[in-house]
């Protein structure tokens, strides 16, 4: 070889020394890029653990969030029953009517609108709202509610508990203003305004009133009358006035919607027509219709209050309007005269004016 050659040939060595660090260091750098490799996959595990406790923390922070609103629901409730029992401290409401109450209105949104519900829920409203009426306005108002209000033994009869459960009340029923008409009666009762002492009455205290002597005109006076139809005489005008009194009493109390008020307007509209189109047989079974039937109530208590004798006079016939029944007075052991003479014939005036005078001499 000649002198080019060896140049050419160192040249060619130099280049083949730089390809081999190049090599080296290319050999370097993958070694790197494959620890560079490495170090992603480690740093995607720990934010993945990163991500899964930080997920973790926001369900434990949502599950403090529900739990620490359903504690303040609690003390929102609690704060209500405090401010109710602080304003109306004179009664004791108990929890559990009170918690009725708010799931009652829940549910049917206190009859605002058209709602329809099963029987047996109807039978849980009337529970609730005659447990309040007795609460705020006393046991005879939930007497006197339980009387005439809608009769749902009237209209469902014969259902059985599951019938019940599943039997809608059609939305047309009159159950349901009656309803509403008590919602709003036992609301005022329960948040009547605290700026109070200006009034020497306040509502509860008026409708307390109005409670008794409506109480005390339908199961007093006019129970009597219904159930001593013969003995207990009574002007038909006085008997209107009667009829009256109560209707007024019930609408201030339970609304106009409540059954018996329906029932005694047409009573009274029946009276205005005429007596000659409304006979006194028929008002007073009207009248006698208002209270329980046999069926629903005890056997004791029908007879106590006397129904089973006005159902007994109303089978015998009543007489008209105007019209007086000769009865023979029975006698009693403490008037022995009585029986000397209830079989004499009676006579002249003058006849009578001496036999009585015989048995004062006799005396």
């Amino acid at each position: 070889m000649g002198i080019g050659d060896s140049k050419t040939m160192s040249k060619t060595r130099k280049q083949l020394a730089c390809g081999a660090d190049v090599q080296e260091t290319l050999a370097g750098t993958s070694g790197a890029t494959v620890n560079n490799e490495e170090q992603p996959e480690t740093s995607d595990k720990v934010l993945e653990e990163r991500v899964k406790t930080l997920e973790a923390k926001s369900k434990l922070l949502d599950t403090l969030v529900k739990a620490q609103e359903a504690l303040r629901q609690d003390v929102d409730l609690v704060e209500t029953q405090l401010v109710v029992s602080h304003q109306h401290n004179d009664v004791i409401v108990p929890t559990d009517y009170t918690r009725r109450l708010l799931e009652l209105e829940k549910v049917t949104g206190s009859f605002a609108k058209p709602i329809q519900i099963t029987v047996s829920q109807a039978y849980e409203v009337e529970a609730v709202y005659a447990n309040m009426l007795a609460m705020t306005l006393g046991r005879e108002t939930r007497c006197l509610y339980n009387a005439t209000k809608f009769s749902l033994y009237d209209q469902y009869p014969d259902l059985t508990g599951e019938q019940r459960d599943v039997k809608i009340i059609p939305l047309e029923a009159s159950v349901y203003k009656e309803f509403a008409d008590i919602n709003c009666l036992v609301k005022e009762l329960m948040t009547e305004g605290k700026d109070i002492r200006k009034w020497s009455l306040n509502f509860r205290d008026g409708m307390y009133l109005v409670a008794q002597s409506t109480f005390q005109a339908f199961f007093g006076k006019l129970l009597d009358l219904v159930t001593n139809p013969n003995e207990e005489k009574v002007e038909s005008r006085d008997l209107a006035r009667l009829v009256s009194q109560i209707k007024e009493g019930l609408k201030r109390l339970f609304g106009r919607h409540n059954n018996t008020v329906y029932r005694l307007d047409s009573w009274l509209r029946m009276f205005d027509g005429g007596k000659e189109k409304f006979p006194r047989q028929e008002a007073f079974q009207e009248l006698r219709n208002l209270y329980p039937k046999k069926a629903e109530v005890a056997k004791q208590v029908f007879t106590a209050i006397g129904l089973d004798k006005a159902d007994l006079a109303l089978e015998d016939g009543l007489e008209d309007w105007g019209t007086t029944k000769t009865r023979k007075r029975q006698a009693s052991s403490s008037d022995p005269s009585s029986s000397e003479t209830e079989d004499e014939p009676s006579g002249s005036i003058f006849d009578t004016f001496l036999r009585n005078k015989k048995l004062r001499k006799d005396f």
